[in-house]
């Protein structure tokens, strides 16, 4: 009887502290081991999620900063038409080449993370993006802007594998779903501010001015990181290329582009175009758009933060199932012609979107641990073009012609014919494997 209680005890005990990341010292697993014997499982986790807690939230600082530079244009898409003469599909086009270089460089960033580390590879891009924002700024060459969009997604993409190497050096793999969750708190921050951004600054400071102190607080705050944060001093393993073409033949690979271009689609897609949308087709003032479009993101962060709870007690195919649905319905709400549809469609969509990123990310840490950042170089660029470039095109291109509530349709449909791609996929969570 003592033996059995002894062995659930044992069984009750954590087995090995994982590697913690102190001062910027990262431990060894003997070490942590030696430093947890004789606590539980659940005590060692909370401890362990602790000490990585400031690494965590310097780690989302930084993607806020880079996320926010790329989203902010969307609210200040009136301005630059406005500004430069340009028309929604034109405008929209620019969101577009932001896509096309922040994909290409997330790809190259797995061969630049085997050899510079990711916390160099993270400032660099937060300090370089701010002197790309600061060029925006200073342009009043319309032709030009093609140019430096593209050029501020490539100096910004570089940080997304860096910043998923960053998490998984603070912590062991039964923490990532709430690593991960706290860091896309951060996109949704951004999503939430952009607009107040956006529209405060214009009143106060001009376009110009807006972009320049953005760009100033991005050089700080990557030279900040370089200097202060914890985790990710060492490099990745390199990347093989004989992996790529059996990584291609992977079925969760293209579950996870799908997954997440659709995902990004209902996000930062239609909120790229609803400002315009607003303003054009519901005779909505500017000032009150932005309102609308700032407090529809109030929970988003919230939500993103509760998907990593989600994903350890129903796994990431349950979670994925529920947000895509309510994700669906949300969109197709905004395309009926009616204004209280529309409001609940723009409150409610964020919400599930907001849940389905980070999911699709989990459910990629779980199914291929070892090989994510291979993953994450193929998978990332190919979903976060359709969502950030694509989607916002084609969106600008149905606004000239036909309308945006005809995207808003389409987007709602393609989501949920992807629903029974999910029901086929495998459970996977903590403990479980795809």
């Amino acid at each position: 009887m003592s033996g059995k209680r002894a062995e659930t005890g044992a069984a009750r005990r954590c087995p090995e502290q994982p590697e913690e990341v102190r001062g910027g010292r990262e431990l060894s697993a003997g070490e942590g081991r030696r430093r947890g014997c004789g606590i539980t499982v659940a005590a060692c986790e909370t401890r362990t999620f602790r000490l990585a807690l400031p690494g965590v939230l310097m780690t989302t600082g930084i993607f806020f900063l880079t996320y926010l530079i790329r989203v902010v244009f969307g609210p200040l898409l009136p301005e630059f038409e406005r500004e430069f003469g340009i028309s929604h599909a034109a405008s929209t086009r620019l969101l577009m080449y932001i896509s096309a270089g922040y994909s290409l460089t997330v790809f190259l960033s797995c061969f630049l993370a085997s050899r510079i580390a990711p916390r160099r590879l993270a400032a660099s891009a937060a300090v370089l993006g701010g002197v790309t924002l600061i060029g925006i700024a200073a342009t009043t060459n319309p032709a030009l802007l093609p140019f430096l969009f593209l050029l501020l997604g490539m100096v910004t993409g570089p940080y997304l594998n860096a910043g998923f190497s960053i998490l998984r050096s603070l912590g062991p793999e039964s923490l990532w779903g709430r690593f991960i969750a706290a860091h896309e708190c951060a996109p949704n921050a951004g999503l939430l501010l952009a607009p107040l951004i956006a529209g405060a600054g214009s009143a106060l400071l001009g376009r110009q001015g807006t972009l320049y102190c953005l760009g100033a607080l991005c050089i700080a705050a990557g030279t900040l990181f370089a200097v202060r944060s914890r985790g990710g001093v060492r490099t990745d393993p390199p990347v093989s290329l004989a992996g790529f073409g059996q990584a291609l033949r992977t079925r969760g690979l293209w579950f996870f582009v799908f997954a997440l271009g659709l995902a990004i689609s209902a996000h930062f897609g239609i909120y790229s175009v609803l400002t315009l949308y607003m303003e054009d087709e519901l005779g909505i003032r500017t000032e009150q758009a932005a309102l609308l479009l700032s407090t529809s993101r109030i929970g988003a962060p919230f939500a993103a933060f509760a998907s990593g709870r989600f994903c350890a007690r129903m796994g990431t195919r349950a979670t994925m199932l529920f947000a895509f649905s309510l994700a669906a319905a949300a969109v197709g709400c905004m395309a009926l012609p009616s204004f209280p549809a529309f409001i609940v469609g723009l409150y409610v969509h964020p919400l599930c979107a907001a849940i389905a990123i980070p999911t699709a990310f989990t459910h990629l840490a779980y199914a291929f641990p070892k090989d994510m950042p291979l993953y994450m170089a193929l998978g990332v660029p190919i979903g976060s073009y359709i969502g950030l470039g694509v989607t916002p095109m084609l969106l600008g291109l149905w606004g000239d012609y036909v309308g945006f509530t005809a995207g808003f349709l389409m987007t709602a449909c393609l989501m949920s014919a992807f629903l029974p791609f999910i029901l086929r996929t495998d459970r996977t969570g903590p403990g479980r494997r795809a």
